[in-house]
This record gives C-alpha cells, structure tokens and sequence, in this order.
C-alpha cells in the first residue's frame, strides 16, 4: 500500500479467527510477546521468506515458531501451554474446522476466547491469517 502497511483481510474463515484469539491471550500473558512477534514477522518479510505461496512459512508459522521456543525451548518457559489437556479437559468442546481450538484464556478457567468471534480480526498485529495466507 501506499503507507507501507501490509495486512491480511480474512472474510469467513472462523479458524483464523480463534487462532488470533489463542495468540491474543498469550500476549495477555506476556506483553513482550506480541512485539516479539511483530519483530519476528519484520525479520521474515524483509528476508522474503514469509509466503507460504512461495513454499515458506506464513507469517501465522512464523509466529508458532517464537511462542513454541518461549514454551518449550526457552527454560524456563516464559509462556505456558494454554492448550494443554490438563488445563482444557474441564472444558466444553469447541470445534472449528474439524480442529479442536479449546484453550484456557488468558490464564483462567473462566472463560474461554476461543468461541469470542467478534473484534478478533487480528489487528493486533501478531495473528496472520492462522490458515496457511501471509
């Protein structure tokens, strides 16, 4: 675009939208993540390395890849698993798409942001379109 913003627009993918509020909750969690996030997504589009068109990780994969080191590799762990089944089993089934996007939001029980479809379009800047797009 003129200004040099690049965004996706997602009409009628409800996966796409639960993912944004699964990485929304995590940045909730840990504010540093979503400008994490946004750099990693920098880092890649400046290499071109952020289309899976083109055979690379979406810009969504990329994203995946930061949050899984901040759970998994990084020790300790600055993020927890909010899918975990020991954190979810207690919960109602939300199924979009065939996948299970259950996860405990922002750290609670409570509630759950995952069946929340409104105002999760990804402005945040960390979604992506969650669907295998930019």
């Amino acid at each position: 675009t003129a200004a040099g913003v690049e965004c996706d627009v997602v009409v009628n993918n409800r996966l796409a939208i639960c993912n944004t509020a699964l990485l929304r909750s995590y940045a909730h969690l840990l504010p540093a993540f979503r400008d994490a996030a946004r750099l990693v997504k920098a880092w890649a589009s400046k290499r071109g390395i952020n289309k899976a068109a083109d055979g690379y990780l979406s810009s969504y994969g990329h994203v995946l890849l930061l949050l899984h080191y901040l759970q998994a590799v990084r020790s300790p762990p600055l993020l927890p698993d909010l899918q975990h089944p020991d954190l979810t089993k207690h919960m109602p089934a939300a199924v979009c798409e065939g996948i299970d996007v259950r996860f405990q939001a922002g750290g609670t029980s409570d509630t759950n942001d995952s069946n929340d479809t409104n105002g999760a379009n990804g402005a945040d800047g960390i979604g992506g379109s969650g669907g295998g797009g930019g």
